[in-house]
């Protein structure tokens, strides 16, 4: 696609529950993703699998496309609590190049930087099973840069049973 994907704002006075659900600004070749932010003014609960992304992604089958990749953007949380369990996940992803250490005339890689996480919330974050975390990646052969990850929790930050948090460029 050409264009830029679109931004997704939530805004719950209470809480906001993902079951089984998906959150998504995803976008393909030079086009930059849109920002995901939630705000809540109690607890926003991520489970079964639940997901809430920000991606650009390259279509690999074209292997003489040199084209720039757009860049990920970011996903910001806000509330009282964050949780995140059963496999679910925050995801900034910038992923796909079709040809290893591709450079444009200036000499500058042809992939696109993943966004951000940033979380800031008044009690705390609870991470917990196989397959739940928050994840920034940036993967190609000569990929920009992962994004990083901001966590504000004054009353703590529980990361447990196969959880992670992680930034990646490969």
């Amino acid at each position: 696609g050409q264009g830029d994907a679109g931004n997704v704002d939530i805004i719950a006075d209470d809480s906001i529950n993902l079951v089984r659900s998906a959150i998504f600004s995803i976008t393909d070749g030079q086009s930059d993703a849109g920002l995901v932010s939630l705000d809540a003014g109690r607890q926003i609960r991520l489970t079964d699998n639940s997901s809430i992304s920000t991606a650009v992604n390259r279509d690999v089958s074209d292997a003489f496309n040199i084209e720039p990749i757009g860049n990920g953007s970011d996903i910001v949380i806000n509330g009282q609590s964050l949780e995140l369990v059963g496999g679910s996940q925050l995801q900034a992803l910038s992923l796909g190049t079709a040809i290893p250490n591709s450079l444009d005339e200036l000499g500058n890689p042809l992939n696109g930087n993943s966004g951000n996480i940033n979380i800031d919330v008044s009690e705390v974050v609870n991470i917990s099973g196989t397959r739940s975390g928050i994840l920034t990646l940036s993967g190609s052969a000569n990929g920009g840069s992962g994004g990083d990850i901001g966590i504000n929790a004054p009353l703590g930050l529980s990361v447990d049973d196969g959880a992670v948090l992680s930034t990646q460029t490969f």
